[in-house]
């Protein structure tokens, strides 16, 4: 018998594995995701966290449609610099070129927001938690 879901951040790496046979350019199928998204924070009750990838030709804002964005209270891009080390930036407000990287995304809906915030700069601080 599964047991109940419970916890305070759960993380969909990356949205493309977990995007199923949708197109994440169609807004139609961002919506569809965004809302089974929203059914996860519903019912645990949690923060979601979206690592997602640049976009090929713009990597200064994440792959695909624009409806992920609209559904997220913070867009934050992690990025390496021209030294080769990585860092958080907010997006949009300071967007940054960079040489590959992921979105991570925290839901407008999500009840832990603060709990996510701090595991994405858990995260992102620690090399050693980078690599678990």
């Amino acid at each position: 018998m599964p047991r109940p879901a419970t916890g305070s951040v759960v993380v969909t790496d990356t949205l493309n594995r977990f995007f199923g046979a949708g197109d994440e350019n169609s807004t139609q199928d961002m919506t569809a995701f965004c809302a089974a998204c929203k059914q996860v924070i519903d019912r645990v009750p949690c923060s979601m966290l979206a690592i997602h990838h640049t976009g090929h030709a713009d990597s200064g804002r994440e792959r695909g449609s624009i409806v992920l964005r609209s559904a997220c209270d913070v867009v934050i891009q992690i990025a390496k610099d021209t030294s080769g080390k990585w860092g958080v930036i907010p997006v949009p407000e300071q967007p940054l070129q960079n040489w590959g990287g992921s979105f991570l995304a925290i839901p407008k809906t999500s009840e832990n927001q603060e709990a996510a915030w701090k595991f994405i700069e858990y995260v992102c601080a620690d090399a050693k938690a980078a690599n678990t």
